[in-house]
């Protein structure tokens, strides 16, 4: 998902470019003072921070964090990485 952000003064005669954006999937962010408003169809607003930031799904990015996982305990395991408890110099080794 890709996401346009609009300043209120580039706004004149930019609307309908807007809506097609919305239309295609995109979101429009226009930026009015300190406040942003986003342009998207009804019913297909992003449902979390990676969607919306990364265009991921909760499934691609939950596809993910399992992989990540198991690379971890795996290397874990191989001995490549260790726990960090708190102790730097533990970590380190000293």
């Amino acid at each position: 998902m890709v996401t346009m952000t609009y300043t209120a003064k580039k706004a004149q005669g930019a609307v309908k470019t807007w809506f097609k954006s919305a239309a295609h999937g995109k979101d429009v962010r226009i930026r009015y003072g300190k406040t942003i408003y986003v342009l998207h169809v009804a019913g297909r607003a992003p449902k979390g921070y990676a969607e919306a930031e990364y265009g991921v799904t909760r499934k691609e990015l939950k596809a993910f964090a399992e992989r990540t996982d198991a690379k971890i305990e795996k290397d874990l395991k191989a001995g490549r990485s260790r726990k960090f408890t708190g102790d730097i110099e533990a970590l380190l080794g000293h």
